[in-house]
């Protein structure tokens, strides 16, 4: 797309993929050509990616506090300075610059893919290295459109009584540029919006591409690996409400026995860590190359800028023994810590996309649905849902609740198990909820589904070079 393409690319190269991979020095787009011409070199290119999901823009800070401070669970503090108070007042414009840098880097991030895996497609390199990095590849871009067509688009499930254009419950309605090709390509000048639906097709297809091309990479929690696509492409049937399949995904991770949870008393210092045993896939950061001040941790906690409190409307879902009540600060007002830093840095945390515990709230949520049909599903739907409410509590040994109090029930614990992690708006969205706050200081605090406003507008500066796209309604 014009917005990024006359954009400097830059190649992050890396000595090693290790927890420790993270030293690095640019590499630019001008150079592109002899990048491409070795397997070390499309690497390099690869891991560049993997480091622009790293920015503040993105996984680095913003996307994550966006779905907290748009939603029920957080509130500007009282020495917030302006911060996010655009996505807590619900007051989104089409020049909003922190949307447009998710675009931007998302877009980018496709745009290396897609010129990586023409060259690992193009070229006669070591057919075992060509089939991992092109599986990491592929699962890389999908994870970025689902980041994206979830965040400016509605959400898959949209019915046709939303008034939507083309809204139908299956995707039809608009989602985003669909972009497949390296940047010559005349397709991408001024690429349209393909629907929701071939998105996610595209989505799915890349996962089940890398799935097939990664079944002998080793395992980290750093790089893309054969389950860590099984975990994301259950999330994304679950988006779809597809829990049929949905469930297998789930259940595949859950039983290969490669991740287990965090034990209660070992819950909150595992947030300190480097990563765990329930870690699948996060963002690693080393002191050389986090975000530092501008980190989501810094923004967060009380010894950086605290500038995000937690609202009332999140803390009260907790009791008071729930070890996770234990990762606020409870001083004037009430601030995250779970991203607490490592080795005295404040802001120096690996930021998690997927863990274990999502899995088993994914397998809880989809035995729960089906039990409407079913009503034995209920039973599975409880004991998958009582493995994290245990982990949270051991002094609890059941979960009675069947139909709507049993998924009343999962959507709570998924909304404590997550808070700041970048998941708030996306459950929201999936579930058709309304959003609505009680502990609120914006003239704005509820949004009734089906609404306009749960999906953010197309860039201005995008919508201004690109002739092809159409804006979100009422924006």
């Amino acid at each position: 797309m014009k917005f990024f393409i006359h954009i400097i690319l830059i190649f992050v190269l890396f000595s090693s993929c290790t927890k420790n991979f993270l030293d690095k020095s640019p590499y630019d787009t001008t150079e592109k050509n002899t990048v491409f011409s070795s397997i070390e070199g499309v690497e390099s290119a690869l891991m560049g990616c993997y480091s622009a999901l790293q920015s503040p823009y993105y996984y680095g800070r913003n996307f994550i506090l966006i779905q907290d401070v748009y939603t029920d669970n957080a509130k500007l503090a009282a020495n917030n300075t302006g911060k996010f108070s655009s996505f807590y007042s619900l007051q989104i414009a089409t020049n909003n610059a922190e949307l447009e840098e998710i675009w931007k880097i998302g877009y980018q991030i496709i745009s290396n893919c897609n010129s990586i895996i023409y060259s690992l497609k193009n070229q006669k390199f070591d057919a075992h290295k060509t089939n991992i990095l092109l599986g990491e590849t592929y699962a890389l871009r999908a994870l970025v459109y689902f980041d994206l067509v979830r965040l400016f688009a509605q959400t898959y499930t949209l019915p046709a009584s939303s008034n939507v254009l083309h809204a139908n419950a299956k995707g039809g309605h608009a989602g985003i540029p669909l972009i497949l090709e390296t940047d010559n390509a005349d397709s991408v000048k001024n690429p349209k919006r393909s629907s929701v639906n071939e998105v996610y097709v595209q989505i799915i297809s890349d996962f089940k591409n890398a799935s097939e091309l990664l079944q002998t990479q080793e395992i980290s929690p750093y790089r893309l690996h054969t389950f860590s696509t099984y975990a994301l492409l259950s999330k994304v049937y679950l988006t779809m409400h597809d829990y049929v399949t949905a469930l297998e995904y789930a259940e595949t991770v859950i039983y290969s026995n490669q991740y287990q949870l965090v034990e209660n008393e070992n819950y909150i210092e595992s947030w300190s860590k480097e990563y765990t045993d329930e870690s699948i896939f996060s963002i690693a950061m080393t002191p050389s190359d986090y975000p530092g001040t501008n980190s989501l941790g810094h923004m967060l906690s009380s010894k950086g800028y605290a500038a995000i409190a937690a609202s009332d409307d999140v803390l009260e879902l907790f009791e008071t023994s729930d070890i996770r009540s234990e990762l606020f600060s409870k001083l004037s007002e009430v601030h995250s810590n779970k991203y607490p830093g490592r080795n005295g840095i404040v802001g120096l945390d690996n930021i998690p996309i997927i863990r274990l515990s999502e899995l088993y709230l994914i397998q809880a949520e989809c035995y729960a649905q089906r039990a409407k049909q079913v009503s034995s599903f209920n039973f599975p739907a409880q004991q998958a849902l009582l493995s994290i409410i245990q982990r949270a509590n051991p002094t609890i040994f059941s979960v009675s609740e069947t139909g709507n109090d049993l998924l009343n029930k999962i959507y709570n614990e998924y909304q404590k198990e997550f808070a700041f992690e970048g998941n708030r708006l996306f459950q929201i969205k999936r579930t058709h909820a309304d959003m609505i706050r009680k502990d609120c200081e914006s003239t704005t605090c509820s949004i009734i589904f089906p609404n306009y406003k749960f999906a953010f507008p197309i860039p201005r500066a995008e919508m201004l070079v690109n002739n092809s796209l159409f804006q979100n309604e009422s924006y």
